[in-house]
Protein backbone atom coordinates (compact mmCIF):
# COMPACT_ATOMS: atom_id res chain seq x y z
CA UNK A 1 0.00 0.00 0.00
CA UNK A 2 1.33 3.28 -1.00
CA UNK A 3 0.48 6.25 0.73
CA UNK A 4 0.72 9.42 -1.26
CA UNK A 5 0.84 12.84 0.29
CA UNK A 6 -0.55 15.71 -1.85
CA UNK A 7 0.47 19.18 -1.04
CA UNK A 8 -1.87 22.14 -1.56
CA UNK A 9 -0.71 25.24 -3.31
CA UNK A 10 -0.75 28.55 -1.36
CA UNK A 11 -3.30 30.03 -3.73
CA UNK A 12 -5.72 27.19 -3.16
CA UNK A 13 -5.35 27.57 0.63
CA UNK A 14 -6.07 31.29 0.61
CA UNK A 15 -9.29 31.00 -1.42
CA UNK A 16 -11.44 29.58 1.43
CA UNK A 17 -10.16 32.26 3.79
CA UNK A 18 -11.14 34.97 1.35
CA UNK A 19 -14.54 33.41 0.88
CA UNK A 20 -15.05 33.11 4.63
CA UNK A 21 -13.94 36.70 5.11
CA UNK A 22 -16.37 37.97 2.51
CA UNK A 23 -19.16 35.90 4.03
CA UNK A 24 -18.42 37.35 7.47
CA UNK A 25 -18.34 40.83 6.04
CA UNK A 26 -21.60 40.17 4.27
CA UNK A 27 -23.17 38.87 7.50
CA UNK A 28 -21.86 41.90 9.42
CA UNK A 29 -23.35 44.20 6.79
CA UNK A 30 -26.62 42.31 7.00
CA UNK A 31 -26.62 42.58 10.76
CA UNK A 32 -25.73 46.24 10.57
CA UNK A 33 -28.45 46.81 8.05
CA UNK A 34 -30.89 44.92 10.25
CA UNK A 35 -29.84 46.98 13.29
CA UNK A 36 -30.28 50.17 11.33
CA UNK A 37 -33.71 49.15 10.17
CA UNK A 38 -34.71 48.13 13.66
CA UNK A 39 -33.41 51.40 15.07
CA UNK A 40 -35.36 53.36 12.51
CA UNK A 41 -38.61 51.48 12.87
CA UNK A 42 -38.87 49.19 15.87
CA UNK A 43 -37.14 51.52 18.38
CA UNK A 44 -39.17 54.51 17.37
CA UNK A 45 -42.14 53.52 19.54
CA UNK A 46 -40.21 52.84 22.78
CA UNK A 47 -38.26 56.08 22.33
CA UNK A 48 -41.52 58.02 22.08
CA UNK A 49 -42.93 56.19 25.11
CA UNK A 50 -39.77 56.82 27.18
CA UNK A 51 -39.86 60.50 26.22
CA UNK A 52 -43.48 60.89 27.33
CA UNK A 53 -42.75 59.04 30.59
CA UNK A 54 -39.77 61.32 31.21
CA UNK A 55 -41.94 64.40 30.71
CA UNK A 56 -44.47 63.00 33.19
CA UNK A 57 -41.61 62.46 35.67
CA UNK A 58 -40.64 66.12 35.28
CA UNK A 59 -44.23 67.22 35.95
CA UNK A 60 -44.45 64.95 39.02
CA UNK A 61 -41.08 66.18 40.30
CA UNK A 62 -42.25 69.78 39.89
CA UNK A 63 -45.33 69.06 42.02
CA UNK A 64 -43.22 67.31 44.65
CA UNK A 65 -40.58 70.04 44.85
CA UNK A 66 -43.10 72.90 44.85
CA UNK A 67 -45.68 71.98 47.50
CA UNK A 68 -46.43 75.60 48.36
CA UNK A 69 -47.56 76.99 51.72
CA UNK A 70 -51.09 76.90 53.10
CA UNK A 71 -52.02 80.12 54.92
CA UNK A 72 -55.04 80.52 57.22
CA UNK A 73 -55.88 83.84 58.90
CA UNK A 74 -58.60 84.65 61.39
CA UNK A 75 -59.50 87.99 63.04
CA UNK A 76 -62.24 88.23 65.66
CA UNK A 77 -62.97 90.91 68.25
CA UNK A 78 -59.53 92.53 68.09
CA UNK A 79 -57.67 89.21 68.13
CA UNK A 80 -55.72 87.97 65.13
CA UNK A 81 -54.28 84.54 64.29
CA UNK A 82 -52.05 83.64 61.36
CA UNK A 83 -51.40 79.94 60.65
CA UNK A 84 -48.96 78.68 58.01
CA UNK A 85 -48.64 75.03 56.98
CA UNK A 86 -45.46 74.29 55.05
CA UNK A 87 -45.33 72.26 52.91
CA UNK A 88 -48.95 72.84 52.08
CA UNK A 89 -49.17 69.67 49.99
CA UNK A 90 -47.83 66.29 51.10
CA UNK A 91 -46.65 63.39 48.97
CA UNK A 92 -47.85 60.35 50.91
CA UNK A 93 -50.95 59.69 53.03
CA UNK A 94 -50.11 60.13 56.70
CA UNK A 95 -47.26 62.47 55.79
CA UNK A 96 -46.02 65.23 58.05
CA UNK A 97 -45.65 68.98 57.73
CA UNK A 98 -44.76 72.03 59.82
CA UNK A 99 -47.51 74.13 61.35
CA UNK A 100 -46.55 77.64 62.46
CA UNK A 101 -48.75 80.22 64.13
CA UNK A 102 -48.70 83.78 65.42
CA UNK A 103 -51.50 85.10 67.60
CA UNK A 104 -52.09 88.59 68.98
CA UNK A 105 -54.78 89.99 71.26
CA UNK A 106 -56.23 86.57 72.18
CA UNK A 107 -57.33 85.10 75.50
CA UNK A 108 -55.76 81.64 75.13
CA UNK A 109 -54.52 79.23 72.51
CA UNK A 110 -54.35 75.41 72.53
CA UNK A 111 -52.52 73.06 70.19
CA UNK A 112 -54.03 69.58 69.91
CA UNK A 113 -55.79 70.13 73.24
CA UNK A 114 -52.71 71.35 75.14
CA UNK A 115 -52.10 75.03 75.98
CA UNK A 116 -49.30 76.67 74.05
CA UNK A 117 -47.78 80.08 73.43
CA UNK A 118 -49.05 82.76 71.07
CA UNK A 119 -46.15 82.15 68.73
CA UNK A 120 -44.81 78.72 67.95
CA UNK A 121 -44.45 75.84 65.54
CA UNK A 122 -45.03 72.10 65.59
CA UNK A 123 -44.08 69.29 63.24
CA UNK A 124 -47.37 67.46 62.71
CA UNK A 125 -48.67 64.49 60.74
CA UNK A 126 -52.07 64.42 59.06
CA UNK A 127 -54.75 61.98 60.19
CA UNK A 128 -56.85 59.63 58.09
CA UNK A 129 -59.04 62.57 57.04
CA UNK A 130 -55.98 64.53 55.88
CA UNK A 131 -56.34 67.04 58.71
CA UNK A 132 -53.60 68.42 60.92
CA UNK A 133 -54.09 68.66 64.73
CA UNK A 134 -56.41 71.52 65.60
CA UNK A 135 -55.29 74.87 66.93
CA UNK A 136 -58.02 76.16 69.23
CA UNK A 137 -58.05 79.92 69.78
CA UNK A 138 -60.09 81.84 72.37
CA UNK A 139 -60.71 85.38 71.14
CA UNK A 140 -61.43 88.39 73.41
CA UNK A 141 -65.18 88.32 72.67
CA UNK A 142 -65.46 84.75 73.99
CA UNK A 143 -65.61 83.10 70.57
CA UNK A 144 -63.50 79.98 70.03
CA UNK A 145 -62.26 79.02 66.58
CA UNK A 146 -60.85 75.60 65.68
CA UNK A 147 -58.22 75.78 62.96
CA UNK A 148 -57.44 72.37 61.49
CA UNK A 149 -57.42 72.62 57.70
CA UNK A 150 -57.36 69.74 55.24
CA UNK A 151 -53.93 69.24 53.67
CA UNK A 152 -53.72 67.98 50.08
CA UNK A 153 -51.93 64.66 49.55
CA UNK A 154 -50.43 64.34 46.08
CA UNK A 155 -50.88 60.57 45.74
CA UNK A 156 -54.57 60.89 46.66
CA UNK A 157 -55.20 63.62 44.10
CA UNK A 158 -56.28 62.59 40.56
CA UNK A 159 -53.29 64.37 39.04
CA UNK A 160 -50.94 62.58 41.44
CA UNK A 161 -52.01 58.99 40.99
CA UNK A 162 -52.69 59.70 37.30
CA UNK A 163 -49.08 60.76 36.77
CA UNK A 164 -47.75 57.74 38.66
CA UNK A 165 -49.95 55.35 36.67
CA UNK A 166 -48.92 56.99 33.41
CA UNK A 167 -45.21 56.80 34.24
CA UNK A 168 -45.43 53.14 35.24
CA UNK A 169 -47.49 52.04 32.23
CA UNK A 170 -45.43 53.96 29.68
CA UNK A 171 -42.10 52.83 31.14
CA UNK A 172 -43.20 49.21 31.28
CA UNK A 173 -44.50 49.32 27.71
CA UNK A 174 -41.34 50.98 26.40
CA UNK A 175 -39.10 48.53 28.26
CA UNK A 176 -41.10 45.54 27.07
CA UNK A 177 -40.93 46.63 23.43
CA UNK A 178 -37.21 47.37 23.68
CA UNK A 179 -36.30 43.99 25.20
CA UNK A 180 -38.54 42.21 22.72
CA UNK A 181 -36.80 43.99 19.89
CA UNK A 182 -33.31 43.14 21.17
CA UNK A 183 -34.05 39.46 21.64
CA UNK A 184 -36.31 38.70 18.68
CA UNK A 185 -36.26 38.49 14.88
CA UNK A 186 -33.26 38.76 12.60
CA UNK A 187 -31.18 40.55 15.22
CA UNK A 188 -31.11 37.42 17.33
CA UNK A 189 -29.36 35.59 14.50
CA UNK A 190 -26.78 38.31 14.09
CA UNK A 191 -26.39 39.10 17.82
CA UNK A 192 -26.68 36.31 20.43
CA UNK A 193 -29.36 36.80 23.05
CA UNK A 194 -26.90 36.75 25.92
CA UNK A 195 -24.91 39.57 24.39
CA UNK A 196 -28.08 41.61 23.98
CA UNK A 197 -29.03 41.09 27.59
CA UNK A 198 -25.55 42.07 28.76
CA UNK A 199 -25.69 45.19 26.64
CA UNK A 200 -29.12 46.04 28.05
CA UNK A 201 -27.85 45.61 31.61
CA UNK A 202 -24.88 47.88 30.92
CA UNK A 203 -27.12 50.55 29.50
CA UNK A 204 -29.56 50.21 32.41
CA UNK A 205 -26.80 50.43 35.04
CA UNK A 206 -25.26 53.45 33.38
CA UNK A 207 -28.67 55.11 33.14
CA UNK A 208 -29.44 54.45 36.83
CA UNK A 209 -26.10 55.89 37.96
CA UNK A 210 -26.41 58.96 35.76
CA UNK A 211 -30.03 59.48 36.89
CA UNK A 212 -29.03 59.15 40.57
CA UNK A 213 -26.27 61.74 40.18
CA UNK A 214 -28.52 64.15 38.28
CA UNK A 215 -31.38 63.83 40.79
CA UNK A 216 -28.94 64.09 43.74
CA UNK A 217 -27.45 67.33 42.41
CA UNK A 218 -30.86 68.73 41.46
CA UNK A 219 -32.35 68.02 44.91
CA UNK A 220 -29.33 69.44 46.69
CA UNK A 221 -29.42 72.66 44.66
CA UNK A 222 -33.18 73.00 45.04
CA UNK A 223 -33.40 72.39 48.80
CA UNK A 224 -30.33 74.52 49.52
CA UNK A 225 -31.58 77.51 47.52
CA UNK A 226 -35.36 77.26 47.24
CA UNK A 227 -36.47 74.85 49.97
CA UNK A 228 -37.98 75.74 53.34
CA UNK A 229 -36.06 75.66 56.60
CA UNK A 230 -37.65 72.30 57.40
CA UNK A 231 -36.50 70.98 54.01
CA UNK A 232 -32.93 71.98 54.74
CA UNK A 233 -33.05 70.35 58.16
CA UNK A 234 -34.35 67.09 56.75
CA UNK A 235 -32.20 66.80 53.65
CA UNK A 236 -29.21 69.20 53.85
CA UNK A 237 -28.20 69.88 57.45
CA UNK A 238 -25.42 68.01 59.17
CA UNK A 239 -25.97 66.24 62.50
CA UNK A 240 -24.65 69.28 64.43
CA UNK A 241 -26.93 71.66 62.55
CA UNK A 242 -29.93 69.40 63.14
CA UNK A 243 -29.26 69.31 66.89
CA UNK A 244 -28.99 73.11 67.03
CA UNK A 245 -32.25 73.50 65.10
CA UNK A 246 -34.14 71.08 67.36
CA UNK A 247 -32.92 72.96 70.44
CA UNK A 248 -34.23 76.28 69.12
CA UNK A 249 -37.50 74.90 67.77
CA UNK A 250 -38.61 72.58 70.55
CA UNK A 251 -37.76 74.95 73.38
CA UNK A 252 -36.20 72.20 75.52
CA UNK A 253 -32.73 70.74 75.92
CA UNK A 254 -31.39 67.74 77.84
CA UNK A 255 -30.11 68.86 81.24
CA UNK A 256 -28.07 66.92 83.81
CA UNK A 257 -30.01 65.85 86.93
CA UNK A 258 -33.18 67.48 85.57
CA UNK A 259 -33.83 65.38 82.45
CA UNK A 260 -34.77 68.55 80.53
CA UNK A 261 -34.83 72.32 80.79
CA UNK A 262 -35.63 75.35 78.64
CA UNK A 263 -33.47 76.00 75.58
CA UNK A 264 -31.86 79.42 75.30
CA UNK A 265 -32.35 79.37 71.53
CA UNK A 266 -36.08 80.00 71.60
CA UNK A 267 -37.28 83.55 70.99
CA UNK A 268 -39.15 83.96 74.29
CA UNK A 269 -36.39 82.30 76.36
CA UNK A 270 -33.39 84.23 77.59
CA UNK A 271 -29.76 83.15 77.43
CA UNK A 272 -29.91 81.59 80.90
CA UNK A 273 -32.75 79.27 79.92
CA UNK A 274 -35.66 81.06 81.60
CA UNK A 275 -38.80 82.46 80.00
CA UNK A 276 -38.74 86.23 79.64
CA UNK A 277 -36.29 89.09 79.33
CA UNK A 278 -32.52 88.75 79.78
CA UNK A 279 -31.27 88.55 83.37
CA UNK A 280 -28.38 90.66 84.58
CA UNK A 281 -25.64 88.86 86.52
CA UNK A 282 -24.35 89.62 89.00
CA UNK A 283 -27.53 91.11 90.38
CA UNK A 284 -27.46 94.94 90.39
CA UNK A 285 -27.13 96.65 93.75
CA UNK A 286 -30.45 97.48 95.34
CA UNK A 287 -32.40 95.00 93.17
CA UNK A 288 -34.96 92.79 94.97
CA UNK A 289 -35.25 89.66 92.85
CA UNK A 290 -38.23 87.29 93.05
CA UNK A 291 -38.08 83.88 91.29
CA UNK A 292 -41.35 82.08 90.50
CA UNK A 293 -41.06 78.27 90.64
CA UNK A 294 -43.61 75.94 89.05
CA UNK A 295 -44.68 74.01 85.98
CA UNK A 296 -46.62 75.07 82.89
CA UNK A 297 -49.07 77.14 84.98
CA UNK A 298 -46.16 79.34 86.05
CA UNK A 299 -44.47 79.26 82.66
CA UNK A 300 -47.72 80.46 81.09
CA UNK A 301 -48.47 77.75 78.53
CA UNK A 302 -51.13 78.94 76.14
CA UNK A 303 -50.35 82.64 76.49
CA UNK A 304 -47.44 84.90 75.44
CA UNK A 305 -44.47 85.35 77.80
CA UNK A 306 -45.43 88.96 78.52
CA UNK A 307 -48.86 87.81 79.76
CA UNK A 308 -47.63 85.06 82.11
CA UNK A 309 -48.23 85.89 85.77
CA UNK A 310 -44.53 86.54 86.71
CA UNK A 311 -44.21 89.24 84.03
CA UNK A 312 -47.52 90.87 85.00
CA UNK A 313 -46.60 90.69 88.71
CA UNK A 314 -43.40 92.63 88.04
CA UNK A 315 -45.30 95.29 86.07
CA UNK A 316 -47.91 95.76 88.82
CA UNK A 317 -45.34 96.00 91.62
CA UNK A 318 -43.31 98.54 89.65
CA UNK A 319 -46.00 100.64 87.99
CA UNK A 320 -48.83 100.59 90.54
CA UNK A 321 -47.03 100.17 93.86
CA UNK A 322 -43.81 102.02 93.05
CA UNK A 323 -41.39 99.14 93.72
CA UNK A 324 -39.07 100.06 90.86
CA UNK A 325 -36.33 97.92 92.38
CA UNK A 326 -38.31 94.65 92.05
CA UNK A 327 -37.62 92.05 89.35
CA UNK A 328 -39.67 88.85 88.89
CA UNK A 329 -38.08 85.94 87.01
CA UNK A 330 -40.19 83.17 85.48
CA UNK A 331 -38.51 79.85 86.39
CA UNK A 332 -41.55 77.74 85.50
CA UNK A 333 -41.01 74.84 83.09
CA UNK A 334 -43.84 72.82 81.49
CA UNK A 335 -43.92 69.31 82.90
CA UNK A 336 -41.99 70.09 86.09
CA UNK A 337 -43.14 68.63 89.40
CA UNK A 338 -41.79 69.62 92.82
CA UNK A 339 -39.00 67.09 92.23
CA UNK A 340 -37.67 68.98 89.18
CA UNK A 341 -38.24 72.36 90.82
CA UNK A 342 -36.26 71.22 93.87
CA UNK A 343 -33.34 70.06 91.69
CA UNK A 344 -33.60 73.20 89.59
CA UNK A 345 -33.57 75.34 92.74
CA UNK A 346 -30.60 73.46 94.16
CA UNK A 347 -28.35 73.65 91.09
CA UNK A 348 -29.44 76.61 88.95
CA UNK A 349 -31.65 79.19 90.69
CA UNK A 350 -29.09 80.28 93.35
CA UNK A 351 -26.98 81.71 90.52
CA UNK A 352 -29.76 84.28 90.05
CA UNK A 353 -29.22 85.56 93.62
CA UNK A 354 -32.95 85.56 94.47
CA UNK A 355 -34.29 87.38 97.53
CA UNK A 356 -37.63 85.59 97.47
CA UNK A 357 -39.26 82.62 95.73
CA UNK A 358 -42.93 81.92 95.02
CA UNK A 359 -43.82 78.23 94.82
CA UNK A 360 -46.89 77.32 92.73
CA UNK A 361 -47.16 73.52 92.46
CA UNK A 362 -49.74 70.74 92.92
CA UNK A 363 -51.29 69.52 89.65
CA UNK A 364 -48.29 67.89 87.98
CA UNK A 365 -47.43 66.14 91.24
CA UNK A 366 -50.73 64.29 90.87
CA UNK A 367 -50.82 63.75 87.12
CA UNK A 368 -47.14 62.93 86.58
CA UNK A 369 -45.97 61.59 89.94
CA UNK A 370 -48.84 59.72 91.60
CA UNK A 371 -50.43 58.03 88.57
CA UNK A 372 -47.89 55.20 88.57
CA UNK A 373 -47.88 51.62 89.71
CA UNK A 374 -47.51 51.53 93.52
CA UNK A 375 -44.59 49.17 93.04
CA UNK A 376 -42.79 51.96 91.21
CA UNK A 377 -43.94 54.73 93.55
CA UNK A 378 -42.55 53.20 96.74
CA UNK A 379 -40.89 49.97 95.60
CA UNK A 380 -37.23 49.04 95.61
CA UNK A 381 -36.25 50.55 92.28
CA UNK A 382 -34.16 53.49 91.04
CA UNK A 383 -37.28 55.43 89.96
CA UNK A 384 -38.85 55.53 93.39
CA UNK A 385 -41.34 58.40 93.48
CA UNK A 386 -40.85 59.35 89.83
CA UNK A 387 -43.05 58.86 86.77
CA UNK A 388 -41.84 55.74 84.97
CA UNK A 389 -43.87 56.46 81.83
CA UNK A 390 -41.83 59.53 80.88
CA UNK A 391 -39.16 59.23 78.24
CA UNK A 392 -35.62 60.46 78.79
CA UNK A 393 -34.25 63.41 76.90
CA UNK A 394 -31.08 62.30 75.18
CA UNK A 395 -28.16 64.38 73.88
CA UNK A 396 -27.59 61.74 71.20
CA UNK A 397 -26.71 63.04 67.78
CA UNK A 398 -28.98 62.58 64.82
CA UNK A 399 -27.84 59.92 62.35
CA UNK A 400 -28.21 61.17 58.79
CA UNK A 401 -27.06 60.05 55.35
CA UNK A 402 -24.79 62.37 53.35
CA UNK A 403 -26.99 61.75 50.28
CA UNK A 404 -29.90 64.15 49.82
CA UNK A 405 -31.75 61.68 47.58
CA UNK A 406 -31.42 58.80 50.04
CA UNK A 407 -32.63 61.01 52.92
CA UNK A 408 -35.53 62.29 50.80
CA UNK A 409 -36.71 58.78 49.91
CA UNK A 410 -36.13 57.16 53.31
CA UNK A 411 -37.79 59.94 55.35
CA UNK A 412 -40.83 60.26 53.10
CA UNK A 413 -41.38 56.50 52.97
CA UNK A 414 -40.96 56.10 56.73
CA UNK A 415 -37.83 53.96 56.49
CA UNK A 416 -35.86 56.41 58.64
CA UNK A 417 -37.04 58.87 61.33
CA UNK A 418 -37.59 62.51 60.55
CA UNK A 419 -34.81 64.46 62.32
CA UNK A 420 -37.16 67.38 62.97
CA UNK A 421 -39.50 65.39 65.21
CA UNK A 422 -39.31 65.33 68.99
CA UNK A 423 -39.02 61.53 69.01
CA UNK A 424 -35.53 61.81 67.57
CA UNK A 425 -34.38 63.28 70.92
CA UNK A 426 -36.16 60.92 73.32
CA UNK A 427 -35.27 57.49 74.65
CA UNK A 428 -37.96 55.27 76.11
CA UNK A 429 -37.35 53.08 79.13
CA UNK A 430 -39.53 50.51 80.79
CA UNK A 431 -39.47 49.49 84.43
CA UNK A 432 -41.56 46.53 85.55
CA UNK A 433 -42.40 47.22 89.17
CA UNK A 434 -45.16 44.73 89.90
CA UNK A 435 -45.74 42.39 86.98
CA UNK A 436 -49.32 41.50 86.14
CA UNK A 437 -50.90 44.22 88.28
CA UNK A 438 -53.08 46.75 86.44
CA UNK A 439 -54.69 49.78 88.05
CA UNK A 440 -56.56 52.84 86.90
CA UNK A 441 -55.15 56.33 87.49
CA UNK A 442 -57.77 56.95 90.18
CA UNK A 443 -56.78 53.78 92.03
CA UNK A 444 -53.10 54.72 91.87
CA UNK A 445 -53.74 58.25 93.15
CA UNK A 446 -55.67 56.84 96.10
CA UNK A 447 -52.92 54.36 97.03
CA UNK A 448 -49.88 56.58 96.36
CA UNK A 449 -49.93 59.04 99.24
CA UNK A 450 -48.35 62.52 98.69
CA UNK A 451 -45.20 61.75 100.69
CA UNK A 452 -42.83 62.90 97.93
CA UNK A 453 -44.75 66.13 97.27
CA UNK A 454 -44.42 67.10 100.93
CA UNK A 455 -40.78 66.00 101.06
CA UNK A 456 -39.83 67.98 97.95
CA UNK A 457 -41.67 71.07 99.17
CA UNK A 458 -39.94 70.98 102.54
CA UNK A 459 -36.56 70.48 100.87
CA UNK A 460 -37.05 73.58 98.70
CA UNK A 461 -38.01 75.65 101.74
CA UNK A 462 -35.10 74.41 103.86
CA UNK A 463 -32.63 75.09 101.06
CA UNK A 464 -34.08 78.59 100.58
CA UNK A 465 -33.75 79.36 104.27
CA UNK A 466 -30.14 78.16 104.20
CA UNK A 467 -29.51 80.79 101.50
CA UNK A 468 -31.50 83.51 103.35
CA UNK A 469 -34.16 83.49 100.65
CA UNK A 470 -37.74 84.33 101.63
CA UNK A 471 -40.47 81.87 100.63
CA UNK A 472 -44.08 82.57 99.66
CA UNK A 473 -46.47 79.62 99.27
CA UNK A 474 -49.70 79.53 97.31
CA UNK A 475 -52.50 77.02 96.90
CA UNK A 476 -53.07 75.74 93.37
CA UNK A 477 -56.27 76.74 91.57
CA UNK A 478 -58.28 74.64 89.11
CA UNK A 479 -61.81 74.30 87.74
CA UNK A 480 -62.79 70.65 87.32
CA UNK A 481 -66.01 71.52 85.48
CA UNK A 482 -63.93 72.65 82.50
CA UNK A 483 -62.70 69.11 81.83
CA UNK A 484 -64.55 66.53 83.95
CA UNK A 485 -63.18 63.66 81.85
CA UNK A 486 -59.54 64.29 82.75
CA UNK A 487 -59.98 66.16 86.03
CA UNK A 488 -61.58 63.20 87.76
CA UNK A 489 -62.80 63.19 91.38
CA UNK A 490 -59.66 61.24 92.36
CA UNK A 491 -57.44 63.82 90.64
CA UNK A 492 -59.31 66.64 92.41
CA UNK A 493 -58.84 64.86 95.72
CA UNK A 494 -55.12 64.57 95.01
CA UNK A 495 -54.76 68.28 94.29
CA UNK A 496 -56.78 69.20 97.36
CA UNK A 497 -54.49 66.97 99.45
CA UNK A 498 -51.50 68.88 98.10
CA UNK A 499 -53.14 72.23 98.84
CA UNK A 500 -53.79 71.09 102.39
CA UNK A 501 -50.13 70.13 102.76
CA UNK A 502 -49.02 73.54 101.43
CA UNK A 503 -51.21 75.41 103.93
CA UNK A 504 -50.11 73.17 106.83
CA UNK A 505 -46.40 73.66 106.05
CA UNK A 506 -46.90 77.43 105.80
CA UNK A 507 -48.52 77.47 109.22
CA UNK A 508 -45.91 75.18 110.75
CA UNK A 509 -42.93 77.14 109.39
CA UNK A 510 -44.56 80.59 109.69
CA UNK A 511 -44.40 81.33 105.95
CA UNK A 512 -46.64 83.73 104.01
CA UNK A 513 -49.41 81.72 102.35
CA UNK A 514 -51.97 82.91 99.81
CA UNK A 515 -55.04 80.77 99.14
CA UNK A 516 -55.43 81.38 95.41
CA UNK A 517 -57.62 78.29 94.97
CA UNK A 518 -60.27 79.73 97.28
CA UNK A 519 -60.24 83.08 95.47
CA UNK A 520 -60.56 81.52 91.99
CA UNK A 521 -63.14 78.89 92.91
CA UNK A 522 -66.17 80.72 91.48
CA UNK A 523 -64.50 82.34 88.47
CA UNK A 524 -64.55 80.10 85.36
CA UNK A 525 -63.75 83.13 83.21
CA UNK A 526 -60.13 82.89 84.36
CA UNK A 527 -59.73 79.73 82.27
CA UNK A 528 -61.93 80.81 79.37
CA UNK A 529 -65.15 79.31 78.07
CA UNK A 530 -63.38 76.30 76.54
CA UNK A 531 -60.32 76.14 78.78
CA UNK A 532 -58.85 73.00 80.32
CA UNK A 533 -59.51 74.09 83.91
CA UNK A 534 -55.77 74.11 84.69
CA UNK A 535 -53.98 76.74 82.61
CA UNK A 536 -55.16 80.32 82.97
CA UNK A 537 -55.95 82.48 79.99
CA UNK A 538 -54.61 86.04 79.79
CA UNK A 539 -57.38 87.30 82.10
CA UNK A 540 -56.71 84.59 84.68
CA UNK A 541 -52.93 85.08 84.69
CA UNK A 542 -53.39 88.83 85.12
CA UNK A 543 -55.76 88.24 88.04
CA UNK A 544 -53.32 85.82 89.67
CA UNK A 545 -50.58 88.45 89.40
CA UNK A 546 -52.93 91.14 90.76
CA UNK A 547 -53.88 89.13 93.82
CA UNK A 548 -50.28 88.10 94.50
CA UNK A 549 -49.14 91.72 94.24
CA UNK A 550 -51.83 92.92 96.67
CA UNK A 551 -50.91 90.16 99.12
CA UNK A 552 -47.14 90.78 98.89
CA UNK A 553 -47.57 94.49 99.52
CA UNK A 554 -50.09 93.95 102.33
CA UNK A 555 -47.73 91.51 104.06
CA UNK A 556 -44.85 93.96 103.63
CA UNK A 557 -42.65 91.34 102.03
CA UNK A 558 -40.77 93.89 99.90
CA UNK A 559 -38.28 96.54 100.97
CA UNK A 560 -38.87 100.04 99.73
CA UNK A 561 -36.39 101.25 97.08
Amino acid sequence: MRVTTRSTSPFIAVVPLVIMSRCAKTNHEVAGHAMSQLSEHRFRTPIILFTIAFLLVIVFAFLVLNPGTMVVEKSVGGGHVLVEIEPGRLIFPGGCTTMRWEAEGIQAIFFDGDPTTGQGSEYVCVNSKQRVPELKVDFPNGERDDIGPIVDVLLLMPIGWGLIAGIVVLTFAAGYITINTLLAGRLTKALPAAQGVRQALKVTTFSVVVTFVIVEVALRVYFANFGTEIDRVRYIFSADEIDAFNDSRGGFIPMPYLNFGLSANREDHNQLGYRGEEIELPKPDGMFRIVALGGSTTYGSGIPAKDAYPAILQNILRDEYGFSNVEVINAGVPGYTTWESFVNFAFRVPELEPDMIIIYHAGNDVTLARTVNPGCYRGINPLRGLNTSNRIWSPRRASVSPSVLIRFLSINTGLSPDPTTLDSRLISFNTICREGERMTDDEEIAINRPIYFERNLRNIILLAEAHNIEVMLSSWAFDAEMDPVNLTPAWQTGVNEHNTIIEAIAAEMDLPFYDLAAQFEAHPEYWGENGDGIHFNVLGAAEQARQYADFIVAQELLPRP
